[in-house]
C-alpha cells in the first residue's frame, strides 16, 4: 500500500510510483487499485496489466548429412535448440514432423512417408509414420486442419513413440534435441511391416527355410486403396527391404510378380522378373532392433513396367534359392502386431511352395519386408520438409520455421544380371556351342548399359578371356527380359570355369552375377584318312599297308 497525501490536498496532475523491490515474472497478470478521497467521499478504480510472455524459441543447429540424395543411406542427425526466457521445457511435448514432396509427370506430387498396412482389417487406411488420432499432438490438429495437416501428410515423432528423438543436452530453460530419422524413412513407403516401429521380439524359429525345393511368396495388396492411382508406379525407383539370414554358397534370387502370376517356376513365368540376387556374405543394409534387412533396388519405366512385367494393384515378391535343404536360408516373419494394433498374424499375405512354384499354400503370418520408393521429376518440388514444435511447463508453445532439403537425383547402379545357363551340372566339350542365357531387368536410371560376358577360372580369380560385350537399351528391356548368346568354344582351353556377366552404366557403376562351376572337357583324339578307306572292298590283306592319321586338339 502506498499513500500519497498533502496538507493542502492533491492538485490536478500526474502522479507516479516506482518500487525497486518488485521482480519481473513472465506470464503474470498484475492489478493496481487507486483510491482517492476529498475528505468526504471515496472513489476507487482498479486497472490490470500482463507481463511479457515466456516465449518458446526453436532453432536448427545442424543437419548431417547436409545434403540428402535419392540413394543416401544410414541416419540423418538433426540437432535443434529449444529455449525459453525462464520456464522449463516440457520434454514430453516436443514434436518433430516431416513430409516429402515427390513429383509426378502431370505436375502433381505425393506427400509424406506413407504407411499402408497390408491388412484385411484396415485395407484402405493410409497414414504417415507415427500418426495416431489418440496422440497428444493430434488434439491441436483436429480434423486435419491444424499445423500438421491430415493424417497422411506429415509424419510425426515425439519421445514417447520415436526412439530416434532424444534429449541431447539441457539446462534450466533450454534443451538441445537430437533427431535421428533413418533416411529410408524420409521417402514414401509401401509398408508391409517395418521393424523400426515395433518393439523388439525374439524371432527364434519364426522363419521359413528357402532352398531349391522350397520357395516363399509375399503379397502386397494395394487394390483396395487409392495408392496405385496416385503413385502410378511410373519412372519410379523402388527399394525392397526384407529380413533374412543367409550365409551359404548359393544365392537368394528374388522375383517381382504381378497379379497375373498364379503358379509356375518364376524363372520361366512371363509374369515374373528377377529384381535382385543376395549372395552369402552380402552385408545387411540396416539393422533396427533385432531385425536385419537386405536391400534390393529395382525400377519401373514410364509405362509402369518392371522389365516386361507391368505393376498391378496386387503384386508379389518370390524368394528362391538353389541351395540344398541342409544349407537353406531363412526368411523371417514380422511380429504378430504393430503399435497401431494392426494384426499381421493372419492368413492371406504369405505363401510357400515345395514344388518350385507348381502349387502354393497359404501360411499364417506376414514376412518382414517393405518397399521404399522415390519418384523424382520436378527438382523444385522434390524436397524433404521438416519442422519442430515445443511447449514449456507454463503451456507456452511455438513451431519452428520449415526447413527444406532438395532431393538430389544421383546415379544408381544397374540391376544385376541373373545367369540362367550355364549354371552347374552341365559338362561341355571344347568345340561345342554353349548357350549362355541370363535375365536382366535394366537400369534404374533408364540408361543404356554394356553387358560383358567373360570366362574365369573355377574360383573366379583369374580371367581366361572375353566372350561377348554388347549394349542393351532401355527400349529393349521393355520387350525382352531374357538374353542369350551362343558361345563357340572351339579353340578355348579345357578346364573348370565360371561365367561372369557384368552390367555397366555410362557412369561406370556396375553389377554382376557369377555362374556355378561348369566343366569344359578336352575332346578325344580324332582319327582320319584311313588307308585303305573305311568300307573298301577287294583288298589283298597280305600286300596292304595300313595308314591312319591321328590328331589331338591339345
Amino acid at each position: 500500500v502506498v499513500n500519497q497525501t498533502s496538507d493542502g490536498g492533491l492538485s490536478n496532475g500526474t502522479y507516479s510510483y516506482y518500487n525497486t523491490s518488485w521482480v519481473d515474472i513472465y506470464n503474470t497478470i498484475y492489478y493496481i487499485s487507486f483510491n482517492l478521497t476529498d475528505g468526504t467521499d471515496w472513489v476507487n478504480k482498479t486497472f490490470w496489466f500482463e507481463t511479457e510472455a515466456d516465449t518458446v524459441t526453436i532453432t536448427l543447429i545442424s543437419q548431417t548429412p547436409s545434403n540428402i540424395k535419392v540413394n543416401s543411406t544410414g541416419d540423418m542427425i538433426i540437432l535443434f535448440n529449444i529455449t525459453t526466457n525462464s520456464t522449463a521445457i516440457n520434454s514430453s511435448s516436443i514434436l518433430a514432423v516431416h513430409t516429402v514432396n515427390q513429383s509426378y509427370d502431370d505436375g502433381s506430387y505425393l506427400n509424406a512417408s506413407y504407411r499402408i498396412p497390408n491388412s484385411t482389417k484396415q485395407p484402405q487406411r493410409v497414414r504417415a509414420d507415427h500418426r495416431n488420432e489418440n496422440r497428444w499432438f493430434e488434439k491441436f490438429n483436429i480434423s486435419g486442419t491444424g499445423e500438421i495437416g491430415n493424417i497422411g501428410e506429415w509424419a510425426a515423432h515425439d519421445i514417447a513413440i520415436c526412439p530416434g528423438l532424444t534429449i541431447n543436452a539441457s539446462g534450466t530453460n533450454w534443451t538441445r534435441m537430437k533427431w535421428c530419422p533413418s533416411i529410408h524413412h524420409l521417402f514414401a513407403s509401401i509398408w508391409y511391416v517395418d521393424r523400426t516401429n515395433m518393439t523388439a521380439e525374439n524371432k527364434t524359429g519364426q522363419y521359413v527355410p528357402i532352398h531349391k525345393e522350397y520357395f516363399a511368396k509375399a503379397e502386397f495388396n494395394m487394390s483396395n486403396t487409392s495408392f496405385i492411382d496416385v503413385c502410378k508406379y511410373k519412372n519410379t525407383t523402388f527399394q525392397f527391404y526384407f529380413y533374412a539370414n543367409y550365409t551359404e554358397d548359393k544365392p537368394f534370387t528374388i522375383y517381382f510378380a504381378n497379379s497375373s502370376y498364379t503358379t509356375g517356376d518364376p524363372k520361366t513365368s512371363p509374369y515374373c522378373e528377377p529384381v535382385g540376387i543376395i549372395y552369402g556374405g552380402t552385408p545387411y543394409y540396416r539393422t533396427p532392433f533385432n531385425s536385419s534387412y537386405y536391400l534390393l533396388n529395382f525400377s519401373s519405366n514410364e509405362t509402369g513396367y518392371v522389365g516386361t512385367v507391368n505393376m498391378s494393384g496386387i503384386f508379389y515378391f518370390i524368394f528362391t534359392c538353389d541351395e540344398k535343404e541342409g544349407k537353406a536360408g531363412k526368411l523371417y516373419y514380422a511380429n504378430n502386431t504393430i503399435p497401431d494394433n494392426t494384426n499381421f498374424n493372419e492368413t492371406g499375405f504369405a505363401e510357400i511352395s515345395d514344388d518350385i512354384g507348381v502349387s502354393w499354400s497359404p501360411i499364417n503370418g506376414t514376412f518382414d519386408c517393405h518397399i521404399q520408393y522415390a519418384h523424382l521429376n520436378i527438382p523444385e518440388l522434390d524436397v524433404i520438409t521438416y519442422k519442430f514444435y515445443a511447449q514449456d511447463n507454463s503451456s507456452n508453445s511455438a513451431w519452428s520455421i520449415e526447413y527444406h532439403d532438395a532431393l538430389d537425383i544421383v546415379n544408381i547402379p544397374p540391376n544385376p544380371p541373373d545367369i540362367i545357363t550355364p549354371n552347374g551340372t552341365v559338362e561341355y566339350t571344347v568345340g561345342d556351342t554353349v548357350n549362355i542365357s541370363y535375365g536382366w531387368l535394366g537400369d534404374p536410371n533408364h540408361d543404356t548399359c554394356w553387358l560383358n560376358i567373360t570366362l574365369w577360372n573355377w574360383n573366379s580369380t583369374t580371367l581366361i578371356g572375353y566372350i561377348q560385350n554388347r549394349s542393351i537399351t532401355e527400349e529393349e528391356t521393355h520387350i525382352y527380359n531374357i538374353w542369350c548368346y551362343d558361345w563357340d568354344t572351339t579353340g578355348w582351353p579345357w578346364g573348370n570355369y565360371t561365367i561372369n556377366i557384368t552390367a555397366t552404366d555410362p557412369d561406370g557403376a556396375s553389377a554382376e552375377d557369377i555362374s556355378e562351376i561348369f566343366n569344359l572337357t578336352k575332346p578325344p583324339p580324332i582319327f582320319s584318312n584311313p588307308n585303305p578307306a573305311n568300307g573298301s572292298t577287294g583288298i589283298l590283306v597280305s600286300t596292304t599297308t595300313w595308314n591312319i592319321t591321328i590328331e589331338t586338339l591339345f
